[in-house]
């Protein structure tokens, strides 16, 4: 006698992603779904870890929600809410010390990790008197279309995909329409100031991150340590 499916009424769950602000239907990832995650944090890639997230993410949401292509953001927060309602509220990712390297376990409440907001933060930045640009929030398919590179040539590479509509005057620009190369020699006629007001974009965006302070069980150092990114969360 087959097993297969007697198992298939699972719990539903919904949440609203914080920036999109969409509302998501989601089921907790099943053994099979948690293996994956398992398998892809044991090799400490941030895209292996990354790809198996968009795998089970896309399973656990009837196929509705492509984490490629919402913003890095959103996808973040959607996986620890499914995470929370599949495993449990808690986390125990492991801290290096600062001074031994020791590793250190550390509990976090993931219903705690809520997108911390910069007031100086715009998604409108104006240029000169009529011109202004409209910026989008970055993707996980704009981080992997990066490639390698220096930290300098992927941040204006990564500014470049975030622009979205230039404004002068009553007339749109849409970037999206445009090649690349346009763009970037748009960017590359600004002056500093007006190219810093794009890098604070970025620097400003809203972000889920965790503070933590713990005395290492093994040298005793005090630690104050910030955790950034799903990779960091990820056990």
């Amino acid at each position: 006698m087959s097993l297969s499916g007697i198992l298939a009424s699972v719990p539903k769950h919904q949440t609203v992603l914080p920036l999109s602000g969409k509302k998501v239907e989601y089921r907790p990832f099943i053994v099979k779904e948690e293996k994956i995650l398992l398998m892809a944090a044991e090799t400490k890639n941030e895209k292996s870890i990354y790809s198996a997230i968009r795998e089970v993410v896309l399973s656990c949401t009837g196929g509705k929600v492509d984490v490629t292509k919402i913003p890095l953001l959103d996808m973040e927060y959607l996986f620890l809410q499914l995470r929370s309602q599949s495993v449990g509220e808690t986390t125990k990712p492991t801290i290096k010390c600062e001074k031994c390297g020791g590793g250190n376990e550390c509990e976090i409440n993931i219903k705690e990790l809520v997108p911390q907001s910069n007031p100086n933060h715009r998604k409108v930045i104006p240029l000169v008197a009529d011109i202004s640009i409209v910026m989008r929030y970055p993707t996980l398919e704009d981080i992997d279309a990066l490639g390698e590179g220096s930290d300098v040539d992927r941040t204006f590479a990564l500014l470049t995909k975030c622009i979205d509509k230039i404004n002068q005057g009553e007339t749109v620009y849409n970037c999206s329409e445009m090649q690349e190369t346009d763009v970037r020699e748009f960017i590359d006629q600004m002056t500093q100031d007006q190219f810093r007001k794009l890098f604070d974009f970025l620097d400003t965006m809203p972000k889920i991150e965790k503070s933590l302070a713990f005395d290492c069980t093994i040298c005793k150092h005090h630690n104050e340590h910030m955790l950034k990114g799903i990779a960091s969360f990820f056990s």
